[in-house]
């Protein structure tokens, strides 16, 4: 299931793919809309808050409860 076809809200636990290009689980913290479409997401490893971008979505999260590889998440970029 891509980010795109699952219902995507404030709690939501998701694994994010980070701009380092590691992947890392987190809970939606808040969907913003201005000035850009973005999710923010809070790290479970540090609490930092990290923006998504709303265009990346499908590419950068998938729900926790798909077991995913690495090849998987690249695969679906």
């Amino acid at each position: 299931m891509h980010s795109a076809d699952m219902d995507i809200t404030p709690g939501t636990h998701v694994r994010c793919r980070l701009p380092s290009g590691d992947t890392a689980d987190a809970v939606v913290s808040a969907i913003r809309r201005f000035p850009v479409d973005f999710i923010e997401v809070q790290l479970d490893r540090d609490g930092t808050k990290v923006p998504v971008p709303r265009s990346d979505i499908a590419q950068s999260i998938l729900p926790i409860e798909h077991e995913t590889s690495v090849q998987d998440v690249l695969d679906h970029q």
